[in-house]
């Protein structure tokens, strides 16, 4: 998931605190401002990331069930 978010290319993942199941910290950086598009284009992309990425079955935020 880590490698998935600093693959895309408006955003870099400088630091990785802790990551578990439950429970993550990343220290992300926008490579060009706006800072706000940024965080919306990762918005926008987080759903489809998690859904690839983490082994969710109860959740499904992407199709917000």
């Amino acid at each position: 998931m880590v490698d998935a978010i600093d693959a895309l290319p408006y955003i870099q993942v400088d630091e990785v605190r802790e990551i578990d199941e439950d429970y993550s910290t990343m220290v992300l950086t926008c490579k060009t401002p706006p800072y706000s598009a940024c965080l919306e284009s990762l918005m926008e992309d987080l759903p489809e990331l998690m859904e690839k990425h983490l082994n969710y079955q109860e959740f499904n935020l992407s199709k917000g069930e």
